[in-house]
């Protein structure tokens, strides 16, 4: 009886992992730049249908122009639902890591732009921020990060960022059972 209620208990907590862990995807889905164009997509047409309605209403009047505009509208809002469909629900998980992880370094990559426009660091403040990431919770943080002047050193800690993101996705996409 003790072993049936362990593996019950066992059942109940891998299923509560693996559903905190399809709600951080969904979560994080969410956020990337390809659904909220999605989502804005389909703001702006309803808003856009409803202003058409609403003129048309007001001038008692409808074209065919009119007519063909609605049509464009619910063709594109039909569109948007659908694409928004598809990455929620046809496509795999392994995809959908993907999404994400484009999202991530398309977020980098603005990052790294944003500040490589700003004024370079002291050579002070270079050693204080080696020193901190040194002491934080990965102590081998700071052993593959060169000076912070050069753009070599920048681009071999950009390179090694993507690479070890890869390496990551195809072990969790390649691994039995997946999500």
């Amino acid at each position: 009886m003790k072993y049936l209620g362990k593996r019950l208990q066992g059942r109940r907590a891998a299923s509560v992992l693996t559903a905190g862990a399809r709600g951080f995807l969904v979560r994080r889905l969410m956020k990337t730049e390809r659904i909220q164009s999605l989502i804005e997509t389909m703001k702006d047409t309803v808003k856009c249908a409803i202003e058409l309605q609403a003129e048309c209403n007001n001038s008692q009047t409808i074209t065919q122009a009119d007519v063909d505009l609605h049509h464009r509208l619910q063709l594109q809002l039909d569109a948007a639902i659908l694409e928004f469909h598809d990455v929620f629900f046809t496509l795999s998980v392994c995809e959908r890591m993907n999404i994400i992880s484009t999202d991530r370094e398309k977020l980098t990559h603005r990052l790294l732009r944003t500040n490589s426009v700003r004024a370079p660091l002291s050579a002070a403040t270079q050693r204080s921020l080696q020193r901190k990431l040194s002491q934080g919770s990965r102590p081998h943080s700071a052993s593959y990060l060169p000076s912070c002047r050069s753009s070599n050193s920048r681009n071999y800690v950009k390179a090694w960022v993507q690479e070890e993101k890869r390496t990551r996705t195809n072990s969790l996409c390649s691994a039995p059972g997946g999500f």
